[in-house]
């Protein structure tokens, strides 16, 4: 059997620290490289871009 289990604000906000460290490792992996090439720069605008947006559900889910 497969046994599934309601996410609960503690596993939330676990996954939350979670996500936030690995968004911070890579943004400083990136902060790293001294001549980011073009391809390495649209790709940490992505990042960034989906970031902000996560950001700012999670802002307006406070307001909720």
């Amino acid at each position: 059997k497969v046994r599934t289990r309601m996410m609960t604000a503690d596993d939330d906000q676990e996954q939350l620290c979670y996500q936030g460290l690995q968004a911070i490792a890579a943004n400083a992996a990136f902060l790293a490289v001294g001549s980011p090439s073009s391809a390495q720069a649209v790709a940490q605008v992505q990042a960034l871009t989906r970031q902000v947006d996560a950001l700012i559900r999670l802002a307006l889910q406070s307001y909720s």
